[in-house]
C-alpha cells in the first residue's frame, strides 16, 4: 500500500546506519529495536536484510571482542533476528554463507520460535505499492549459470537432496524413463519427481523451488534448520567410496560443481588445487560428467536436454508456460542496474574453495582423504 512507501524508503536509506549503531554501547538498545521492527515489518521485501550482510562480519567481531553483558545480549539477538530473516528470505546460502560460519558458536534459535515471531508480525507487514527491486548482491546469485542448467534453491538444509536429484536428472536414461511414465495419483514421489524434472528442462528461470518434490519426499523426522542433511553421510561416503576408483590421471576431465541454485563447472588440474575444496566440500555433491565422444560410437548419437524437452508430459507445458511468463514479467519489473553493478563476480575454483550449501565449516574427516586421481562415487 501507498501509505507504507515512506517507510520501506526509510527503510532501505538507513538500514546500514543503524547496524552500524550496534556498535556504539550507548546507542545500542534502542538501535537494535528499530533495525530489528524495520526487518521485520519488511517481509515481501529481502534488500534491507542483504544490505547488513556485508556489515556483518564487522559488528559481530566488535561485539564478540567487546564481551560486555550489553554486547553478550545484543549478540543474541541479533543471530536470533538473522536467522529469522534467512528463514523469511531463503534461496541465498552463498550470501548468507559469512553469516553461518561466525555464528556456528552461538546458540541457534528453535524453528517454533522462528515461526512464532513471523506469525506475530505477518499481518503487520509493510506494503509496498511499486514492484520490488532486488539488491546487487541478491540478483548476482539469480542470474543464469554459464552451465544454462538450472540450479535448486535450497529450502533449509536441503543441500544433498538438491545434489543428489541433480545427479539423478543428469542420468538420461533414468531422467527418460521417468518422464515417459504414467504415475498413478498414489505415485505422489514420482509424480513430484517428473514435475521437477520438466521444470528442470523447460524453465527459464535460472533456479527453482523443489518444495513440492521435497514436502512429498521429506522423512518424517526431518526439520529444516535443526539438522544437517549432508554433512554426516557425504563424508561417509566419501571414504568408503573414493579409496577405490583410483583411475589414473582424471584431475583435467570436466566436473559439474552443484552448489543450490548455482549450476557451475570446474576442474582440478592437480592434486594441490583439490587441496582447496576439503573444508566445504562436504556440503556439496560433485559429479564428473560422462565424456560422450568416448561412447558415442557405442550408443549412437546423443540426445542433448534440450531435446529431451519432447519428452515432457503434457499436463505440466501449461503450468511451466505460465510460470516463463510469470518469470519474465518479473525481470520486466526490475530496475536497470547501473553499468558497474552489470559486472558478474564469477567463482573461481582455482583460486579459493566454494560457497557452501548449507552453513559454514567442513569436516575434518574428509582432510583426511587422498583425493588425488579419484572420482566421487554415489
Amino acid at each position: 500500500m501507498k501509505k507504507y512507501d515512506i517507510l520501506i524508503e526509510l527503510t532501505e536509506k538507513n538500514i546500514e546506519f543503524l547496524f552500524n549503531c550496534l556498535k556504539i554501547v550507548l546507542s545500542r538498545d534502542e538501535a537494535l529495536k528499530i533495525f530489528s521492527h524495520m526487518l521485520l515489518r519488511c517481509h515481501h521485501n529481502p534488500a534491507p536484510f542483504h544490505k547488513i550482510i556485508k556489515l556483518f562480519p564487522e559488528v559481530f567481531t566488535e561485539l564478540k571482542a567487546e564481551n560486555s553483558i550489553s554486547s553478550t545480549r545484543c549478540l543474541r539477538d541479533l543471530v536470533e533476528l538473522c536467522h529469522i530473516q534467512m528463514y523469511i528470505h531463503s534461496g541465498f546460502p552463498d550470501l548468507y554463507e559469512p553469516v553461518l560460519k561466525l555464528t556456528m558458536e552461538t546458540p541457534t534459535p528453535a524453528l517454533t520460535f522462528i515461526k512464532a515471531v513471523i506469525e506475530k508480525y505477518s499481518s503487520k507487514c509493510w506494503g509496498s505499492s511499486t514492484p520490488v527491486v532486488l539488491s546487487w548482491s541478491t540478483r548476482e546469485f539469480l542470474s543464469m549459470s554459464p552451465t544454462k542448467r538450472l540450479g535448486l534453491y535450497n529450502l533449509s538444509n536441503t543441500c544433498y537432496m538438491n545434489c543428489t536429484v541433480q545427479v539423478l536428472f543428469l542420468l538420461d536414461d533414468f531422467r527418460r524413463h521417468l518422464l515417459k511414465l504414467s504415475p498413478s495419483s498414489k505415485k505422489i514421489l514420482l509424480y513430484e519427481m517428473q514435475r521437477l524434472f520438466s521444470f528442470l528442462l523447460s524453465s527459464q528461470r535460472p533456479a527453482i523451488s523443489p518444495k513440492s518434490f521435497y514436502q512429498a519426499s521429506k522423512p518424517t523426522w526431518f526439520n529444516a534448520f535443526e539438522q544437517q542433511d549432508c554433512v554426516e553421510f557425504f563424508s561417509q561416503s566419501s571414504v568408503v567410496n573414493l579409496n577405490p576408483f583410483k583411475l589414473g590421471d582424471i584431475l583435467k576431465d570436466e566436473w559439474y560443481l552443484f552448489n543450490d541454485e548455482r549450476v557451475t563447472y570446474t576442474e582440478f588440474m592437480s592434486s594441490e588445487k583439490l587441496g582447496n575444496y576439503p573444508q566445504d566440500t562436504p556440503y556439496l555433491l560433485i559429479y564428473r560428467m560422462i565424456d560422450n565422444k568416448l561412447i558415442s560410437n557405442a550408443v549412437g548419437p546423443q540426445i542433448t536436454l534440450e531435446q529431451d524437452q519432447n519428452f515432457i508430459p503434457g499436463r505440466f507445458k501449461m503450468e511451466i508456460r505460465k510460470d516463463n511468463a510469470a518469470f519474465h514479467k518479473e525481470e520486466d519489473s526490475i530496475i536497470t542496474l547501473s553499468t558497474g553493478n552489470k559486472r558478474k563476480r564469477d567463482f573461481d575454483p582455482n583460486e579459493r574453495g566454494p560457497p557452501g550449501s548449507c552453513g559454514g565449516g567442513g569436516n575434518s574427516s574428509f582432510s583426511q582423504i587422498d583425493t588425488a586421481g579419484a572420482k566421487f562415487i554415489f
